[in-house]
């Protein structure tokens, strides 16, 4: 019955859209615009002013959008995607080398060390403790 739920979950997840759907929104049009090229793109590795900039809004308005809509700052926000970007392509099997690039890590190690923090487990071993379920 387990494994029966599990390979489900798997299957689901892996016919789930590519655009991470957990993360909050922000309802101003500018910073919107900026949160759907991160979505489009999670390893974009532009600065925030330079992101801002493209969309024609100060960093500070910015930051204060996020904060009023979502509840935390850019940086967080573009983590937290990151990291469900992530989880999608870790269940589709993926490595974990190519998952640290995909979402915008230049070493891996340092995407193990976030998901770590994040997940309290390497990616390898959260993996493996899915696949156990």
């Amino acid at each position: 019955m387990e494994r029966a739920l599990r390979d489900l979950l798997i299957a689901q997840l892996r016919q789930a859209s590519p655009v991470p759907t957990g993360v909050a929104l922000p309802r101003d049009e500018r910073a919107l615009a900026v949160a759907r090229a991160v979505l489009e793109n999670p390893a974009l590795r532009d600065s925030l002013a330079s992101l801002c900039k493209s969309v024609g809004v100060g960093v500070r308005t910015l930051q204060r959008a996020f904060r009023r809509d979502i509840g935390m700052d850019f940086e967080s926000w573009r983590r937290q995607v990151r990291l469900m970007k992530a989880v999608e392509l870790l269940v589709a099997g993926r490595s974990v080398k190519e998952v640290a690039f995909s979402v915008g890590y230049q070493e891996p190690s340092a995407f193990v060390s976030l998901f770590r923090c994040a997940f309290g487990d390497t990616p390898k071993k959260w993996v493996s403790k899915l696949e156990r379920l």
